[in-house]
């Protein structure tokens, strides 16, 4: 079995963390949907990986992300206007 880590999951995920829990927490994670459920999901995915399930991770994966990949689009757009 492939690890969690070796998948990758551990770095986007530690990046939703950072998101939610870096110096500007409340401002970044008011851009970011669900922010919270993406940390506890990248937890589930880590820790807990023979819990998930396979359907789950597709359906998140198409019903979810495309918004989450737009949302950080336009987070790194503002962050770049602010610098």
């Amino acid at each position: 079995m492939v690890s969690p880590r070796d998948r990758g999951y551990d770095s986007v995920g530690r990046s939703a963390v950072v998101a939610v829990i870096g110096s500007r927490r409340e401002a970044i994670a008011a851009h970011i949907s669900h922010a919270r459920k993406i940390v506890g999901f990248r937890n589930l995915l880590v820790h807990d990986y023979p819990a998930i399930i396979a359907a789950a991770v597709w359906a998140i994966a198409g019903h979810d992300a495309p918004l989450l990949r737009d949302e950080c689009a336009a987070l790194i757009s503002e962050l770049h206007r602010a610098d």
